[in-house]
């Protein structure tokens, strides 16, 4: 059966997850970027550490945002766990299989070094992070509230 409560307050719930996890991971990112300036020499690594900052930024503003009360603690720290891993996944995931922008530039006039866009490795897994914790946070939220009427 159809509940309009449920629906109201699932929108309201990813309007919310939404908006907070990317202030928190555009806050996060240029705290981490300005006072800890991660760098690695392979940049798998530096992608990894990114996914890791990105996702679990976003599970930060992710996962109250769909904690609801009604549901036992085991099912949302279940929630919770499930969101930050998928949050970290899915911005590593996303990134993966977009690519990301590099240019060649010349250092010291003779060495061509690839210069990649942190702009679009960013946008990359920060869509990546909210859409997949949503996901999931949606997912568990929609089941409690279908099956058991939590909501």
């Amino acid at each position: 059966m159809f509940r309009m409560e449920l629906l109201v307050s699932a929108i309201a719930r990813l309007l919310a997850a939404v908006f907070f996890s990317v202030v928190l991971i555009v806050l996060t990112w240029a705290f981490v970027k300005v006072f800890l300036q991660p760098s690695a020499s392979d940049p798998t690594i530096y992608f990894l550490k990114h996914a890791l900052l990105v996702g679990g930024a976003a599970s930060v503003g992710i996962i109250p945002a769909w904690w609801n009360t009604a549901t036992p603690l085991v099912t949302n720290f279940k929630m919770a766990l499930t969101v930050v891993i998928v949050s970290m996944l899915s911005s590593w995931v996303l990134n993966e299989i977009r690519g990301v922008e590099t240019h060649y530039a010349l250092f010291g006039g003779v060495h061509r070094v690839e210069v990649f866009s942190v702009r679009y490795m960013l946008e990359g897994m920060m869509a990546g992070a909210v859409i997949g914790g949503n996901l999931i946070g949606l997912g568990f939220y929609s089941y409690r509230g279908l099956i058991y009427r939590e909501f």
